[in-house]
């Protein structure tokens, strides 16, 4: 039998705290209850317990063994060893087995508790990337309607900049066209081509000028009193007799109706929010004063020839 430590005044089965005709199964969970209480009492630094858990040991391979145990239970009858009832002996193994107990209910909680505090840092976690994806997507649409705004403001501004661009040209032509006409308006009628060609080319510069979509009736309505004035005076080149001279005032008539009409629309076209000045037209009462006079010299009736021919001479006055 194998050499163990163990109480002399004791049984086996009372160290188990079974009793004689206990059950393998009985003696197996008995054993498995004090293994634990000592090492629960080794944790707790009891000497003691190195000891007492070796003869614990010893004495379950008695008692495990069926061999050995009937063995034991013939030498226990041979030495008429009587022991003392069950519940009076020591129970050794009742305290340790509770302080087990306690530890492992200490145990529980604080799992519980760190189980807890992990699931509390996981929801943490999706509620802060779930807030920076919505923040994330709005700063996306806000960005985007930003580009959208500058890009209008853009297009705003690029139309802005080429209705003044074009409003500047046509007033500049227009200029220059009301200059040729005085001069025009001073030559004899035999020296007219030099003015009229000039007047002409005005006219050519206007008809080619790109304006925009606001810009382009009052722009044609300029070509057209341009267009008037030009053949009006064509006539007048062309045809010395007095009979004639209708036509050119006509033409003349026309004309001016036409460059109203032009400087009337141009005025209004000026688009929304505008804040570069709206360059300044010349007024056709400045710009045309001796034309107002040729057309009166081009009313009147036939009269002596030494009348017509200064008015040949002297187209306008």
């Amino acid at each position: 039998m194998t050499n163990t430590v163990w109480p002399m005044n004791k049984s086996l089965y009372q160290i188990f705290g079974v009793p004689k005709n206990a059950t393998s199964s009985a003696i197996d969970e008995a054993y498995g209850r004090l293994r634990a209480a000592y090492f629960a009492r080794q944790q707790q630094g009891d000497t003691n317990a190195t000891n007492e858990l070796i003869g614990l040991t010893g004495a379950y391979e008695i008692l495990g063994n069926s061999e050995k145990r009937t063995a034991y239970d013939e030498q226990l009858a041979a030495r008429q060893f009587q022991p003392r009832p069950i519940e009076t002996a020591r129970p050794i193994a009742k305290t340790p087995l509770r302080t087990a107990t306690a530890s492992a209910s200490k145990v529980a909680p604080a799992k519980k508790g760190i189980n807890f505090l992990l699931m509390l840092l996981v929801i943490v976690v999706i509620a802060v990337v779930t807030v920076a994806a919505v923040r994330w997507k709005s700063s996306q649409k806000e960005q985007a309607q930003i580009e959208k705004q500058r890009h209008t403001e853009e297009q705003k501004n690029e139309q802005k900049k080429e209705y003044h661009k074009a409003m500047s040209s046509l007033a500049e032509i227009y200029v220059r066209w009301n200059d040729a006409l005085r001069l025009a308006d001073s030559t004899a009628r035999i020296a007219l081509s030099g003015p009229v060609g000039s007047l002409q080319g005005i006219k050519r510069e206007a008809e080619s000028l790109a304006v925009p979509v606001c810009l382009v009736e009052p722009k044609t309505k300029m070509v057209a009193g341009m267009d008037k004035f030009v053949n009006g005076l064509m006539h007048f080149m062309a045809y010395s007799s007095d009979k004639l001279d209708y036509v050119a005032r006509e033409r003349f008539e026309e004309g001016m109706t036409q460059f109203a009409e032009y400087e009337k629309d141009a005025t209004a076209c000026n688009p929304k929010n505008s804040v570069a000045p709206q360059p300044r037209l010349v007024k056709r009462s400045a710009a045309l004063p001796s034309c107002r006079h040729a057309l009166r010299t081009a009313q009147l009736g036939a009269g002596p020839r030494s009348t017509a021919s200064t008015r040949a001479t002297r187209v306008f006055g």
